[in-house]
C-alpha cells in the first residue's frame, strides 16, 4: 500500500497547487450550494481520466478535480484514495467537496463488492462499469445488451466503431459529439436488466456524466 499512499500525497499536492486560487475564491462567498465542488477518482491513470478531462474542457467546468490512481489498481484502491485525498484537500486548502466519485470496473477484481460497501459508509458516490469502462465507450455508438464475459470483448467491439482503439491511444473528442446518445443507452441498458434479472453489462457513469454537463452548479439528488 505505499506506493498507493505516496501517489495520493502527490496526488493532493498537485490539487492543492491547482485549487488554491479556487479556494479563496469559495471562502469568500461564504455558505455554497451542493455540488459545486466535484472530485471524480478513477482506476487507472489513462482511459477514463483522459475522458473526464475532455469533459472539463469541452464544457469549461471549473469546480471539478480528476485524480487518477494506477494501472493496477483496485476498485478498493480508489475508493481509499477518495477518502485519503477529500481529506487532505479539506486539511489543506479548508474547502470541502460537495460530490466525491470513483470511477472502477468490475472486471475480474476481487475487491468489488468491498469497494461498493466502502464507498456507502464514507458516502461516496460510484460510476461503475460491468465489465469494463470501454462499455460506455461502446454506447456512445450503439445500444447493446450482449452479455460481454470480459474487456477483451468489449474492445473487439468497440473496434467496430474505433478501428484502433487502444487504452493508451483514443481520440475522445470523437466520443463527446455522441454522449448524450450514450446517457439514454446506459439508462435503456439498465432497464431493461431490471427487466431481465441480468447482471450485465451495465455502466453507471452517465449518472456522473449527467451531472458534469447537465447540472455541474446543484448536482441531481433523483436519478433513475
Amino acid at each position: 500500500m505505499a506506493p498507493f499512499r505516496s501517489l495520493s500525497m502527490k496526488g493532493c499536492q498537485q490539487a492543492g497547487n491547482e485549487s488554491s486560487r479556487l479556494s479563496r475564491s469559495l471562502r469568500r462567498r461564504g455558505p455554497r450550494r451542493s455540488g459545486d465542488l466535484v472530485l471524480v477518482v478513477c482506476e487507472g491513470h489513462k482511459t477514463e481520466p483522459q475522458y473526464f478531462s475532455e469533459i472539463q474542457k469541452r464544457w469549461k467546468i471549473q469546480r471539478l478535480r480528476i485524480a487518477p490512481t494506477t494501472d493496477a489498481s483496485s476498485p478498493k484502491d480508489v475508493v481509499e484514495r477518495a477518502v485519503e485525498y477529500q481529506r487532505r484537500f479539506q486539511r489543506r486548502m479548508e474547502v470541502a467537496f460537495d460530490q466525491v466519485w470513483c470511477v472502477f470496473d468490475h472486471d475480474a477484481h476481487g475487491t468489488f463488492e468491498d469497494a461498493l460497501n466502502e464507498a456507502a459508509k464514507a458516502q461516496i458516490r460510484v460510476a461503475y462499469s460491468i465489465p469494463c469502462f470501454e462499455f460506455w465507450y461502446l454506447l456512445h455508438f450503439e445500444y447493446t445488451t450482449r452479455p460481454f464475459r470480459n474487456c477483451r470483448e468489449v474492445e473487439s467491439q468497440l473496434k467496430q466503431h474505433i478501428k484502433r482503439y487502444t487504452k493508451a491511444s483514443v481520440d475522445v473528442t470523437g466520443l463527446l459529439p455522441h454522449i448524450e446518445e450514450a446517457i439514454d443507452n446506459a439508462r435503456r441498458v439498465r432497464t431493461e436488466l431490471k427487466k431481465t434479472g441480468a447482471e450485465r453489462p451495465v455502466t453507471h457513469v452517465d449518472r456522473l456524466v449527467d451531472v458534469l454537463i447537465h447540472d455541474p452548479i446543484r448536482g441531481r439528488k433523483g436519478w433513475r
